[in-house]
């Protein structure tokens, strides 16, 4: 008979300690990846506190090992690499014009192996690229110098809107590496300006009734988008696209009410402004070429009343009994509103745009505005 075997507490004991070890091992080396450090002449490895970045212009570094101690200066000739803050720097030789000297360079992380992105940090920052060894200066040909690097011609409408600057550097290199099959490349903030024509209509219960009137007309619209894109593949942004519209009409209408006939003459003239704060989901036509989109998201309005009145022939009987009385409509709406539009690109990332974008807003007490608009527009 084989008898179960049972498992100790003192093995469960040993299995336990060897958990908690191996966890505080892996706590300990997780912190101290997080600290300072310098490499003192490819040698000595100390961790310890780095004061702010390099100094002197980026040839020395400031370093202690504890709180207690001053911070102590080590020269480019002592010190070859050191990390503050996460971010690691080089001592590296670089030409720029007909000057040679060593420096400090900070290794900007990112996605292409074949190639190390450098900036050189001081009030006018320098980039270099390295392949195989050669460090090479991004000067004011940077773009030339990127294209026959990355060999991909593809990549020329985003070469063309890269600033030189390490945010549009990395997204280039990022798209490099990512990159399978063409698609429409922009910058990650856009402005538009605007205009058009808005087909308006309004909706309101007559003063001293129950009848809900109609008004309808034809406006002007003017705006502007400022445009945030959210994702890599830069299709999908958040937009505030703040608008002023026009609305003048006057609008005859006949109804019974409590037992007497009504003819109503309705004249408005104001104007609002909306605000609205819109999702826009794009879809690549022709890469770089035509882009169409749809949007969608919360809007509200702001009116500015001038004139709102009825003239007004109450029939009983044969008698008609005529008044004039002004109105009022609530001044603070809000609601939705969705669009399509299309953007005819024409040069790098500017274009034009072709939109439409239907509003519906309301108030909790009274009245709703429907708005229809169709502007063009100047993206950049």
């Amino acid at each position: 008979m084989i008898k179960p075997q049972i498992f100790s507490s003192s093995a469960f004991t040993r299995v336990l300690l060897c958990c908690i070890v191996a966890f505080i091992l892996i706590q300990h080396s997780s912190l101290a990846q997080r600290n300072d450090y310098i490499v003192i002449r490819e040698t000595t490895f100390t961790e310890g506190k780095v004061k702010d970045l390099p100094s002197d212009s980026n040839t020395s570094v400031y370093f202690r090992r504890v709180s207690k101690e001053e911070f102590k200066k080590y020269t480019i000739d002592e010190v070859d690499e050191f990390m503050v803050n996460q971010r690691k720097f080089f001592k590296k030789q670089i030409n720029i014009g007909t000057s040679v000297k060593e420096v400090y360079l900070e290794l900007i992380p990112q996605e292409v192996e074949e190639l190390k992105l450098w900036s050189l940090n001081q009030d006018n920052p320098q980039y270099f690229i390295e392949k195989e060894g050669e460090l090479i200066h991004l000067n004011e040909s940077y773009a030339e110098i990127l294209s026959e690097q990355l060999s991909n011609p593809e990549l020329g409408p985003l070469l063309d809107i890269t600033k030189l600057q390490w945010f549009d550097l990395t997204y280039l290199l990022a798209n490099a590496k990512r990159y399978k099959t063409p698609r429409t490349y922009t910058r990650l903030l856009s402005f538009t300006p605007y205009g058009g024509v808005s087909f308006v209509e309004n909706k309101f219960v007559l003063p001293a009734s129950r009848y809900e009137a109609t008004v309808t007309g034809v406006g002007m619209t003017l705006g502007f988008n400022i445009e945030l894109f959210l994702n890599f593949k830069r299709n999908i942004s958040l937009s505030l696209s703040p608008n002023w519209n026009s609305f003048n009409n006057q609008e005859f209408r006949e109804y019974s009410y409590a037992n007497f006939q009504y003819e109503s003459d309705i004249y408005m003239e104001y104007s609002f402004i909306q605000v609205p704060a819109l999702i826009k989901y794009y879809i690549d036509i022709s890469p770089n070429k035509w882009r169409a989109y749809i949007e969608a998201g919360y809007v509200f309005s702001l009116s500015d009343y001038k004139k709102l009145g009825i003239y007004e022939a109450q029939k009983d009987e044969g008698t008609i009994t005529t008044t004039q009385k002004d109105f009022t409509l609530p001044d603070q709406l809000h609601g939705y509103e969705f669009g399509i539009g299309l953007i005819k690109y024409f040069e790098k990332d500017k274009g034009i745009v072709l939109g439409m974008r239907s509003t519906h807003v309301k108030d909790r007490a009274a009245g709703n505005l429907s708005s229809t608009s169709a502007f063009i527009g100047y993206k950049f």
